[in-house]
């Protein structure tokens, strides 16, 4: 009778210890999900950036191609 006694103790251990690990899985799983976000918004706001720079970009090179064909008249 202890025997099975020690055994339920060492099982209730094991899913204790089982259930802490999960909960620690869960937690870190939550905050990965997070910092994907976190990413996604980052690489969001880094595209619209780019969309930005290239009509930008686009702009000055069509002012310096007119200032260059009036250069040319």
């Amino acid at each position: 009778m202890e025997e099975q006694n020690q055994l339920l103790i060492k099982i209730v251990d094991e899913i204790t210890t089982s259930v802490t690990e999960i909960g620690k899985i869960s937690v870190a799983t939550e905050e990965n999900h997070k910092q994907i976000e976190e990413i996604n918004n980052a690489l969001n706001i880094l595209t619209t950036t780019a969309v930005e720079v290239k009509q930008v970009s686009t702009t000055v090179a069509d002012s310096a191609n007119g200032l260059f064909d009036k250069i040319d008249e």
